[in-house]
């Protein structure tokens, strides 16, 4: 218990604050999470306090030192001590008082806070980096926006907009104004006042109409369609009865003389077949 109570940062901090370098709460300086400005002055501080201890220190001369610790020694070994010293090796009670316990339970309440504190404080820096990232991409876009909207930007050879011409432009846009209102309450604000048209509730027979006269244009279609191939046809009948296209004797025929030198060599065909059956 004692010794989780006293750990190096706490006597670090302890040490710092009797030396009026630090405050009891500032464990973040301890750990190393404070800003790096505040760390190095108070390594600084620290190792001034300590500079300034160990030259002081550094005047008593070797022999001297010596001559006090055996003395010290001697003192706290001799039999007047030796109940004192017996007590100090094995004690029988706790090393640690009420107002001790008091002390190291409100160092460890204050580090706990410092360590919430630091959380925070690293929560509200995750915080601030999305919002730079969230403003970086917002620029972004608005420089993509500022890119492709040319047309609104100033050129700057253009002349400047005078006073004169502004009153002018004003004026012309107040004229326009009036003579639209002048036309719109004369001509038109009767038939804006007017009620919406009422619609017949035979819709159906219409669309009945409108149905049967698409189905009458489809057939008319047709029948031009069946008009056109009937000519084609009638066409191509003609020119196979009147052109002469087929061969016959060396010369070229019509078909119907085709068919009729056909017709003539069968008729005297069955009639020399009836005869010789004859």
């Amino acid at each position: 218990m004692f010794k989780e109570y006293y750990s190096p940062h706490t006597e670090i901090l302890q040490l710092g604050h009797e030396m009026m370098l630090c405050k009891l709460g500032d464990v973040d300086l301890v750990k190393g999470l404070a800003s790096p400005v505040r760390q190095l002055q108070f390594l600084e501080q620290l190792l001034t306090s300590a500079g300034e201890s160990s030259s002081n220190g550094g005047e008593q001369s070797v022999a001297k030192a010596v001559v006090q610790n055996e003395e010290f020694l001697g003192e706290l070994l001799s039999a007047s001590h030796l109940k004192q010293l017996g007590q100090l090796l094995c004690p029988t009670c706790t090393p640690c008082t009420d107002d001790l316990k008091e002390l190291l339970h409100r160092d460890t309440t204050w580090g706990r806070a410092a360590h919430h504190q630091s959380l925070t404080f690293k929560l509200n820096e995750d915080h601030l980096n999305e919002m730079t990232a969230l403003l970086h991409s917002t620029e972004t876009l608005l420089e993509e926006l500022n890119k492709e909207c040319k047309f609104l930007q100033v050129d700057a050879s253009s002349p400047p907009l005078s006073p004169s011409a502004l009153r002018i432009a004003i004026s012309d846009l107040s004229q326009l104004m009036s003579a639209f209102s002048q036309v719109f309450n004369t001509h038109f604000r009767g038939y804006c006042n007017r009620k919406p048209p009422v619609f017949s509730p035979s819709t159906h027979t219409f669309r009945t109409v409108h149905r049967l006269l698409n189905a009458c244009n489809q057939e008319l279609q047709a029948v031009e369609q069946l008009l056109d191939t009937s000519s084609d046809v009638t066409e191509m009948v003609r020119q196979m009865q009147t052109e002469r296209r087929y061969w016959g004797h060396g010369e070229k025929h019509t078909l119907s003389a085709r068919m009729e030198e056909l017709k003539k060599k069968y008729t005297e065909f069955l009639t020399f077949y009836q005869n010789s059956c004859m």
